[in-house]
């Protein structure tokens, strides 16, 4: 007797986790291309975008495109999503799920990544960053009690002065906190803040930590649960973004 069951899938694609960033002077645009992982030129690809607010249950907009080829793409922008949503400005957290309806991921690697491309209006930033990882893939993430992130160089002086904007893509809340080493030394060692699911916190220099003279200084966070962080330079007299990128993870192994 056969069972008339389809075969069961090994893997499935997992979604990855990013922010969306619109305003008066700050814009964003989310581009989906299966050619940077993908190598199957014979199945069609989807790439599914869930913008959250409140609720981290129910979205308050859904994008889907179907039948993307191995080399075309699909871009979502910002302004589009601000419109959909009937928002003015989006510091939101935005989940994509990108992959094929019937091609299961052929190895470990089940994420396809959507890069996000953020600007300035007035031209003076750029930032590329790819989306971060929920799940999925051969990669340990190196923890004791807590997951870590860093990023080296950070200008913590007048002109100067960073902005962490940390991601919770799970369904329940977690909690972060931000310490500043510098020479080996931990010179600021934040308090713990609620991140709620699915939505996104921003951490900002306390002022009493802006120094007079330019230095650099490390920026690492640590939480309870696998968040992403990005990080941008803030500049102070303008108060506009003057660079944006991701934190990188302690790693124990990468294979």
């Amino acid at each position: 007797m056969t069972s008339d069951l389809p075969a069961p899938r090994l893997r499935e694609w997992a979604p990855s986790s990013h922010i969306i960033l619109h305003g008066p002077d700050v814009l964003s645009i989310f581009t989906f291309s299966p050619m940077v992982i993908a190598m199957n030129p014979d199945v069609s690809y989807f790439c599914e975008a869930r913008v959250f607010g409140k609720d981290p249950l129910r979205p308050i907009a859904k994008f889907v495109q179907e039948d993307i080829p191995l080399t075309g793409s699909w871009s979502l922008a910002s302004s589009e999503v601000a419109a959909r949503c009937g928002l003015d400005t989006l510091e939101n957290y935005i989940e994509f799920h990108a992959g094929s309806r019937t091609f299961a991921p052929p190895d470990d690697f089940i994420v396809l990544q959507v890069y996000g491309h953020y600007a300035s209006r007035d031209g003076s930033m750029e930032g590329h960053i790819p989306s971060g990882y929920i799940y999925g893939s051969s990669r340990h993430t190196r923890r004791g009690r807590y997951y870590y992130e860093n990023i080296p160089g950070v200008r913590i002086d007048r002109e100067f002065q960073p902005f962490a904007l940390t991601v919770n893509p799970f369904v329940r809340n977690t909690r972060m906190s931000v310490l500043l080493v510098e020479d080996g030394r931990t010179i600021y060692e934040g308090p713990w803040l609620p991140v709620k699911a699915k939505s996104v916190l921003r951490w900002t220099l306390p002022p009493r930590e802006v120094r007079e003279k330019t230095g650099t200084v490390c920026l690492i966070t640590r939480s309870e649960e696998k968040t992403s962080t990005f990080v941008g330079m803030m500049h102070a007299s303008t108060g506009k973004i003057a660079s944006l990128d991701h934190m990188h993870p302690f790693f124990a192994a990468l294979y």
